[in-house]
């Protein structure tokens, strides 16, 4: 595992060579997916498997979180890595950070009753983090209050709209939409 400086290093090169060869910075990631049983689905990213199911209410066997929730957890894992990255990059200490990520679907669109859309009617986050130098505003100003960078953010609204962030000693916290 990558510490910090591991990481500031890691990151420099990244973008150096990005620099150098734009070619370098284009990434293609592969999921694969298999239906196992009922709703339960196993999908692959490198050597690690994601498991997927319903709860039984919804028909499933509640083995996995759906794929409605791994979506989120998907949105949050990308902003607290995004974070983590560049403030190490930056030379930030960070001790924790935390995303708590939830969105408003009308079901509807899923199961084709009516004309509803079945997307998202909105996702809103809430992100936490520690241990950086006194004032987030004042210090991260890369930062402010919206959230960093993250492919998975970037399509999923026109605009970036700024959220609210308030400060408590060394804790900061910035809640908003996606």
């Amino acid at each position: 595992m990558a510490g910090p400086e591991d990481l500031k290093e890691i990151v420099q090169k990244r973008m150096e060579l990005m620099k150098r060869k734009p070619e370098a910075a284009l990434y293609r990631p592969r999921v694969t997916s298999r239906h196992v049983r009922g709703l339960y689905t196993e999908s692959r990213a490198r050597r690690h498997v994601m498991k997927s199911d319903y709860p039984p209410p919804a028909g499933g066997e509640d083995l996995g979180p759906n794929p409605i929730e791994m979506l989120l957890g998907a949105f949050a894992a990308c902003i607290e890595a995004s974070f983590y990255e560049f403030a190490a990059h930056r030379g930030y200490r960070v001790d924790a950070v935390s995303v708590e990520v939830e969105g408003t679907l009308d079901l509807r669109g899923l199961f084709m009753i009516g004309d509803v859309p079945a997307s998202f009617k909105d996702i809103r986050y809430t992100f936490s983090y520690g241990s950086l130098p006194t004032r987030c505003s004042a210090t991260v100003p890369w930062w402010r209050a919206s959230p960093p960078p993250c492919p998975l953010r970037a399509r999923s609204t026109s605009k970036r709209r700024a959220g609210k962030s308030s400060c408590g000693g060394r804790h900061c916290r910035t809640e908003g939409p996606l």
